[in-house]
């Protein structure tokens, strides 16, 4: 999960994700989404079930996306 924590930390500094999210609390979830998919695609043999946990994945990245005000 390092390394998905830095590539967080990278995307901050450029300005991709909202720099008051906690690299380590987003690596947690996105980590989480994908290998619970996969555990229950291969228990249920669902491959449906990954479709649900890139979702997951997708949503978490974009609620860590930079807010951006109303003009």
């Amino acid at each position: 999960m390092d390394l998905l924590e830095g590539l967080i930390g990278t995307a901050q500094e450029k300005g991709e994700l909202d720099p008051n999210v906690e690299p380590a609390q987003l690596a947690f979830e996105l980590c989480a989404a994908l290998e619970l998919a996969n555990y229950f695609s291969t228990l249920h043999r669902d491959p449906g079930i990954v479709d649900r946990g890139r979702k997951a994945a997708q949503a978490a990245i974009a609620n860590a996306q930079p807010r951006t005000s109303a003009p």
